[in-house]
């Protein structure tokens, strides 16, 4: 018995050591990184790093006062390094708290380094880091990304927070869902015949000016799309709108029509619950793809007088005018990724989940026969609750 009660107090002392913290570090000795940005230069083979730092003497004096600072909300600090690892270690010495990343959002490349050198060096320490996230939004920016990440953005105290939150919204206004994270790239690099997108963003203001009636400095121009890890092109706004029909990640977005035999009047109309169907086939020995997309919404505004009525003459047009745009902008998609030889739709990966041994024999081949690829598109529509006001004001 005196055995047993020893051996027990032992192992009782042995869990109040386990217990302990002991490589903790407490949130007043942290620098917190919200978002970052990364370049290269290919001449030296050098890596730069971009962090965007919390402040915590405005976040302690918000908290405390409930009012505004003079001193601003973030720090913005850079250094360069021959890896990426290297880059951080030098960054290091400029910083006088541990850098953490645990609560990044936002990790933003050059278009340059994207295209040249590619995102995968960056993404691989993401990938290896206990700290870093993988719902971290990755982003290509067009200009330089030390001055994205210092620039004001008008009524946000942290311009990660502001771009995080309109990438988001602009995506969702697009036609589409939240922008692609880490977690997604990593996925798609991985699969076979699907490449990677991501969110385009370009500097167009960066005057440090007290003008309330100037244009944000950044706005979003759609998507990069991928070969691999590199960026090959991008599209545009309509061309976003028809790869996001295209791969069923449309969540809402707004479509204008012109009215019949009416050019002055416009009806909008909001689209959503998109889905898709991608279908992989074989005829007369030749792949083809066929696309089935559904999709539905409902008229927000006319600026004329039109029957509104449930299956009226009107309503069934308009159900063929919006499919035929959605079909406009989904040929707009695939003429420019075809021509760019990037599956960013994954009909390869299509072939490959339900036609695995035609895939073998295509898929050595796969970029030259994507960029020639049959699709034939079908787009069913279907406008709902056109809503209590049924005529609006005749509009000559």
């Amino acid at each position: 018995m005196i055995k047993q009660k020893i051996l027990l107090l032992i192992i009782l002392l042995g869990l109040f050591l386990l217990s302990g913290c002991w490589d903790r570090i407490e949130p007043e000795k942290q620098a917190v990184v919200v978002g970052g940005g990364f370049d290269y230069n290919v001449e030296e083979d050098m890596y730069k790093v971009v962090f965007q730092i919390a402040s915590p003497l405005t976040m302690k004096g918000a908290g405390a006062q409930g009012g505004s600072t003079d001193k601003p909300n973030f720090w913005t600090v850079s250094a360069w390094g021959h890896s990426p690892y290297d880059a951080i270690a030098n960054l290091n010495k400029k910083v006088s708290r541990r850098v953490t990343f645990a609560h990044a959002k936002l990790y933003v490349f050059t278009e340059k380094m994207a295209r040249e050198k590619g995102i995968l060096p960056i993404l691989n320490a993401v990938a290896r880091s206990r700290q870093s996230r993988r719902i971290i939004i990755i982003a290509v920016v067009k200009g330089d990304v030390e001055e994205l990440l210092t620039v004001r953005l008008p009524i946000e105290s942290s311009n990660v927070i502001g771009l995080t939150n309109q990438i988001n919204l602009t995506m969702e206004s697009m036609g589409g869902v939240a922008a692609q994270d880490a977690r997604d790239f990593f996925i798609k690099l991985v699969q076979p015949g699907l490449e990677p997108y991501v969110v385009a963003l370009e500097l167009i203001n960066t005057e440090e000016e007290d003008d309330p009636g100037k244009d944000p400095p950044v706005r979003i121009i759609g998507k990069y799309i991928f070969k691999h890890d590199k960026v090959v092109g991008s599209l545009n706004d309509r061309e976003t709108r028809g790869c996001n029909w295209i791969v069923g990640q449309v969540k809402s977005g707004t479509l204008v029509l012109t009215y019949p035999d009416k050019k002055n009047v416009k009806i909008d109309i909001l689209a959503s619950e998109g889905s898709s169907k991608i279908t992989p086939i074989v005829k007369d020995g030749e792949p083809i793809i066929k696309l089935e997309i559904k999709a539905s919404g409902r008229i927000v505004n006319i600026t004329g007088l039109g029957d509104l009525k449930e299956e009226s003459a009107l309503t069934k047009s308009l159900n063929k005018r919006m499919a035929q745009v959605i079909k406009n902008d989904i040929k707009l998609a695939l003429d420019k990724a075809q021509s760019l030889a990037s599956d960013v739709f994954g009909f390869g990966f299509a072939f490959y989940r339900l036609l695995p041994d035609r895939w073998g024999e295509m898929a050595d081949d796969w970029d030259q026969i994507f960029s020639n690829l049959q699709v034939e598109i079908d787009v069913k529509v279907d406008i709902l609750n056109v809503g209590l006001v049924n005529k609006g004001p005749d509009i000559e």
